[in-house]
């Protein structure tokens, strides 16, 4: 069970996101990814015929591109999104932060927007890099405040100078 603001509780179910991997990689440290959705109904289901073997089964079918297509024409829930990290130090100190607002892939272009501007001025080296390698948070999320993006605990620090909302 997750708190996720704008949303309230929720329970959120593992899942791979290449993101858990890298991080674990990169940072030296275990990090977990979780997933639901603004529907309580869908997370539920998803993750039910998840647990019930059905995607691997028709995995092996090959008939997941027809899976797919199937749950494209289902529409429920809206176009908020919510992304949440919670880190905890070597005491078990925990910090949350997250981000939080309208049509995600728009969210996802601006990210993508102001990093490849960065790479474009900066002197990043040469190779396949995380934001996690690239860039320090903070800037970036105080920079990124200044859109349509809203950030919650310790990254809405970032944009607070700018009054913008935690």
């Amino acid at each position: 069970r997750v708190r996720l603001p704008e949303f309230g509780p929720r329970t959120a179910y593992p899942f791979p996101f290449s993101d858990q991997y890298t991080l674990t990689e990169t940072l030296g440290l275990p990090v977990r990814t979780r997933l639901c959705f603004d529907s309580k109904v869908m997370t539920g289901t998803v993750f039910a015929l998840r647990r019930a073997g059905l995607f691997a089964l028709m995995r092996r079918l090959r008939l997941h591109t027809a899976l797919t297509a199937l749950f494209s024409r289902f529409h429920m829930g809206t176009d908020r999104y919510v992304v949440q990290a919670t880190a905890y130090d070597r005491d078990g100190r925990r910090e949350t932060c997250a981000a939080s607002g309208r049509l995600e892939a728009r969210a996802t272009a601006i990210v993508t927007a102001h990093v490849a501007r960065r790479l474009r001025h900066g002197t990043a080296p040469p190779g396949a890099l995380h934001l996690d390698q690239l860039l320090n948070p903070v800037p970036f999320f105080a920079e990124l405040a200044e859109g349509e993006i809203t950030f919650h605990g310790a990254a809405a620090g970032a944009g607070a100078a700018r009054g913008h909302r935690e």
